[in-house]
């Protein structure tokens, strides 16, 4: 498994990707728990690649719950270009936090779908 880089152009992408969202989710943001929200990271899988992409809904306020909706949501910006996928869920998940904390500043640790 790579370690993501921050200057490798994947990571620079999708954290381009994810600041843009956020900052515009930061105009008018969702609440969960008390906690203002939004990107609410998720890692669904496309074409057998393993994305890191907003769970958050900018429109609704609501979270998607479900992996294969938010794929289906971003598939025109996968298929841009805009976000380029991970070859495993071991690799997302160790780039996710990485990139949320060049977002927030923020510590977080992701929990695998297939262990919880």
């Amino acid at each position: 498994m790579a370690i993501e880089n921050k200057d490798d152009a994947r990571f620079l992408k999708n954290l381009r990707f994810l600041q843009n969202y956020h900052n515009k989710s930061l105009e008018d943001p969702g609440s969960l728990g008390g906690n203002q929200v939004t990107m609410y990271l998720k890692t669904p899988v496309v074409d057998g690649k393993y994305y890191i992409l907003p769970g958050f809904d900018q429109q609704s306020k609501k979270i998607i719950e479900s992996e294969d909706e938010v794929g289906k949501r971003f598939s025109d910006v996968i298929e841009q270009g805009l976000v380029v996928g991970y070859d495993s869920a071991d690799e997302a998940l160790a780039a996710l936090p990485i990139i949320y904390k060049q977002i927030t500043g923020i510590d977080i640790i992701p929990k695998r779908k297939d262990v919880e």
